[in-house]
């Protein structure tokens, strides 16, 4: 897979079984002497070095680093937010138009230095560098506009990763994951063309709990991402993740998005005019809100692959415009028996440009395929001694949940029985 690549040092593999007759066979043939591996944490089947006569490597490289994936999430768990320069002599601003107090340091948090200017000025960071942001403020916007919203940027590209919670508390955060105030971090790197993703150290959103437009904007024209940090919220509020990559024309990778109960407006406009994005992220949520997905995918100009397993379309505002201006063929994955021809098209002009018409599409693009998603469910049956008996069921059924265990139960006659741990 990764044969004779010469200056690859960062492999992350979470498989937990890899018995399957050469299946990574001369994968890591030639790579870098040295670099990091990270395995699923108790997968210690992997080999280390060459496995032949012939230097073959189908494991692990002998002079690479290992890592288990827990360690990796906890580094930058506890890892302030971090802006490190790719260049000599990089000034960092940050312009601060409610006089918020933060924390710097450009010496790896040995000491801090704080400042509330209108416009802090950090320069002479040289390649390699790093400058470590941290705060005790809830909020760093107080209604969501540029003019009253904190902005960081740097003048050359520059990583970003690490913990952003370091900005809501200075010395808790590795283990914060609920934000409390509104607009948290509204527009907070808006308009920033050379913030770039470190190809191994992450950028890390930890909150499982959100606020009304906590990350509106966040990377507001940010035109030099690739890959957006994890999200792993299942708490939505009202406009979250309103216009968050607002044409990030670099993105390809999206977010997971891992919440099953919408709220209205929760990702409006969420990837208007990421126009490299190919793979929409899978939108699970069996229920859709009032404007949930509202132009999600408006003007994504490469994107061909969309699965929503929605069983509940929601009104006319749930999907409003979110496939306008896509490319005209790609694939739509739905859930069994869901009629999506109930959300058609309206004529209108571009956002851009008023003068020209354009054609909102609420569901469906005319010209892509159409599959069907089987479904999987487990249902889960206690003998009262910490076991469970899980039957797995691949049925294209209907279902009901127990409203007292959640615990959903497909109705079909055949499935496949296992007995499970309650590890």
């Amino acid at each position: 897979m990764f044969d004779q690549c010469a200056n690859l040092n960062y492999v992350k593999c979470l498989a937990t079984d890899i018995s399957a007759q050469g299946s990574t066979g001369f994968w890591l043939n030639g790579v870098a002497a040295t670099g990091t591996f990270v395995k699923a944490d108790g997968m210690d089947d992997w080999t280390v070095g060459p496995q032949d006569e012939w230097g073959s490597i189908h494991g692990i490289p002998a002079g690479w680093t290992v890592k288990n994936a827990s360690e990796e999430i906890a580094s930058m768990n506890e890892t302030p937010l971090t802006i490190e320069a790719t260049e000599d002599a990089t000034t960092v601003t940050i312009t601060n138009p409610l006089a918020q107090t933060i924390e710097y340091s450009t010496d790896g948090g040995t000491s801090w230095i704080s400042a509330n200017n209108a416009t802090i000025t950090i320069s002479g960071i040289n390649s390699g560098k790093t400058v470590l942001l941290r705060g005790d403020n809830a909020a760093y916007s107080s209604d969501g506009t540029a003019a009253n919203s904190m902005g960081i940027t740097a003048d050359k590209d520059y990583y970003l990763y690490g913990n952003m919670m370091s900005l809501v508390s200075s010395t808790g955060f590795a283990t914060l994951t609920t934000l409390t105030g509104n607009y948290a971090f509204a527009r907070l790197f808006r308009s920033n063309s050379h913030l770039k993703s470190h190809a191994t150290k992450d950028l890390v959103l930890p909150a499982t709990t959100l606020t009304s437009y906590c990350y509106n904007r966040m990377f507001d024209e940010c035109t030099s991402l690739v890959t957006a940090p994890e999200l792993p919220a299942t708490n939505l509020a009202t406009l979250c993740y309103n216009d968050m990559f607002w044409n990030c024309t670099a993105l390809k990778n999206a977010p997971v998005l891992p919440a099953t109960k919408l709220v209205p407006y929760c990702y409006t406009m969420m990837f208007f005019g990421c126009s490299s994005l190919e793979k929409a992220p899978d939108l699970i949520a069996p229920t859709l809100e009032g404007n949930c997905y509202e132009h999600m995918f408006m003007n994504c100009t490469s994107l061909n692959y969309v699965k929503c397993l929605a069983t509940d379309l929601g009104d006319e505002t749930a999907t409003d415009g979110w496939m306008t201006n896509v490319p005209a063929t790609g694939t739509f994955v739905k859930a069994p028996g869901v009629d999506w021809s109930v959300k058609g098209t309206t004529e209108g002009t571009d956002f851009d440009d008023p003068s020209k018409p354009c054609t909102f599409v609420h569901g469906i693009p005319a010209g892509w395929t159409v599959e069907t998603s089987p479904i999987v469910y487990a249902h889960l049956n206690s003998d009262g001694e910490g076991n469970y008996c899980a039957t797995f069921y691949n049925e294209s059924a209907g279902f009901t949940a127990d409203a007292t265990t959640s615990v959903y139960t497909a109705k079909v006659s055949s499935g496949k029985e296992g007995g499970v741990d309650s590890g």
